[in-house]
């Protein structure tokens, strides 16, 4: 007869789990399977039966619902990708990818090469570029100075040439409708004269007779001051040969009647020279009195002169 130890004792059958092996097989899952099982083995034991009717039965049953929220802990399980190897193998590098980087270390070498180069070409054009400025600016600095210089020379001899004509006295005034002539005995040249009445002072130019009653008053007086020479007036037809202008008003010059002009003249010619004659005088060469006569305005002819200024009170600025 076979105790119930006994039977306890003997190995069961496995049975296929259906469940992961970390989890309890499902006759573990609550008691009341287990004690259900042992009642029928106890049972079984007191009869004589054949050992393989002792094998409970175990019915493939899946849990019922609710079955696994009796359980205190519940695992849960992760599908974990095999360790990887903590050493890498190395792999040979194929010939292609070489070359690549071969080219590629080749070609950032040479753009490198390129901006240093570019560099270097910049720096020295900057240098040639700040010596020809310091060149340049130094050389103009000097002609600047220079010219200043020669400026404010010219201007001392301009200043001091206008003091002393300014300061330079008339050797005869003649007043005449509110009208300074001033006669200097002092010889020049038709435009030095020109420019020395100017700088007189503002109205003052060459004499310009207008008309016959004015040229009647003055060519007496004129011929009594006894220059032996001729008086340089301020007419002539440098603009336009034949065409006689007073200078400083640009007003045509009036034949008078009788006319004031010597015998034949103007003539444009000077008897026994080849000079022409562009600048107006009064003179006797052909009469017992003056007339007026065209005369060469070149730097070897130099005469007295005859200013012209207005009457400001009864003061002569000429």
């Amino acid at each position: 007869m076979t105790t119930n130890r006994d039977k306890n004792s003997r190995p069961l059958p496995k049975v296929s789990e259906t469940f992961p092996a970390s989890r309890p097989p499902y006759n573990n899952v609550t008691n009341q399977h287990g004690a259900a099982n042992m009642t029928s083995n106890s049972k079984l034991a007191s009869n004589e039966r054949p050992v393989y009717m002792d094998i409970p039965e175990l019915q493939q049953r899946r849990p019922e619902p609710g079955a696994y929220s009796q359980l205190s802990v519940v695992d849960h399980y992760e599908m974990l990708a095999p360790a990887e190897s903590s050493r890498v193998k190395s792999t040979p590098q194929t010939p292609q990818k070489v070359v690549t980087k071969k080219c590629v270390c080749l070609a950032v070498g040479c753009i490198l090469f390129c901006l240093v180069v570019v560099l270097a070409s910049s720096l020295a054009t900057l240098f040639v570029l700040r010596n020809n400025l310091d060149l340049n600016l130094n050389t103009k600095f000097s002609s600047l100075v220079n010219f200043q210089s020669a400026i404010k020379m010219e201007l001392i001899q301009s200043i001091q040439s206008l003091c002393s004509n300014y300061n330079e006295t008339t050797d005869l005034t003649i007043l005449y409708s509110d009208t300074c002539y001033c006669l200097y005995r002092k010889q020049l040249t038709w435009d030095s004269a020109r420019e020395f009445c100017l700088s007189k002072g503002p109205g003052v130019h060459l004499a310009e007779i207008y008309d016959k009653k004015t040229n009647d008053y003055l060519i007496p007086i004129l011929q009594a001051s006894q220059t032996n020479t001729g008086i340089w007036l301020g007419g002539s037809d440098l603009v336009k040969e034949g065409v006689w202008l007073w200078n400083y008003t640009k007003i045509p010059i009036e034949t008078f009647n009788p006319t004031q002009w010597a015998l034949n003249e103007p003539s444009n010619f000077r008897f026994r020279f080849t000079l022409e004659e562009h600048c107006l005088e009064v003179f006797n060469h052909t009469a017992p009195i003056f007339m007026w006569n065209d005369h060469s305005c070149t730097k070897d002819n130099v005469k007295p002169f005859l200013c012209q200024s207005p009457k400001i009170g009864s003061r002569c600025f000429c």
